[in-house]
């Protein structure tokens, strides 16, 4: 985690999320006014319109929230854990770093109980600590992975944190591989389906 190449991709996602998520922020400079200060590169038109005057515009902050949701299932054992691990951590980095709040996930099911598991490792309230993200280095491979349940009460609490005026993302690490009781193929991904169209609404 320490290493200088992760810190690199970190700063790149933050300039990401910033320019495409949140570029309503994204400041600006109006040219070919009337009145403001010069604008060197516009003295030309001073033969034709006199619009040679330009004026910094400060963009509206656009507010960001997001709920992170990482697939603890048998099947994310190894290298796939490690990397969704390490995509949550650079995630969470980033987030920080812009100073929008998230929330990190992670959830699986009993083999035989189903007993299903959802495990808060960053609530929203704790996600500006940086001490906060030692949490994510508890998750694991487990057990099974009812996916449509623990995007429902991903979202639902997502939805039930949201501040006035805050557009909200979901992200899911995954292997794409629900398998739980009488739970998998298609009728694991109507289910998700169903779900997220829910939360869309």
């Amino acid at each position: 985690i320490n290493n200088e190449n992760l810190s690199l991709y970190v700063n790149e996602l933050s300039k990401k999320i910033k320019k495409v998520l949140m570029r309503q922020a994204l400041d600006d400079t109006s040219r070919g006014r009337y009145e403001g200060d010069i604008d060197f590169s516009n003295l030309h038109r001073i033969r034709t319109d006199c619009q040679i005057f330009k004026k910094d515009v400060q963009g509206n902050k656009n507010n960001v929230r997001f709920a992170i949701l990482v697939d603890e299932s048998g099947s994310m054992a190894g290298d796939k854990i490690i990397n969704a691990l390490l995509g949550c951590w650079m995630i969470a980095k980033a987030a920080q770093k812009l100073k929008i709040p998230f929330a990190v996930y992670g959830h699986d099911e009993g083999f035989g109980t189903e007993t299903f598991r959802l495990r808060r490792y960053i609530p929203f309230e704790k996600s500006r600590k940086l001490s906060s993200l030692n949490e994510l280095f508890k998750m694991e491979s487990r057990e099974n992975n009812r996916d449509g349940l623990a995007i429902f009460h991903t979202c639902r609490e997502l939805v039930c944190s949201a501040q006035d005026n805050e557009d909200l993302y979901f992200i899911i690490l995954s292997d794409g591989a629900p398998a739980a009781s009488n739970y998998g193929g298609k009728e694991a991904i109507q289910d998700m389906r169903e779900v997220i169209n829910t939360f869309k609404k």
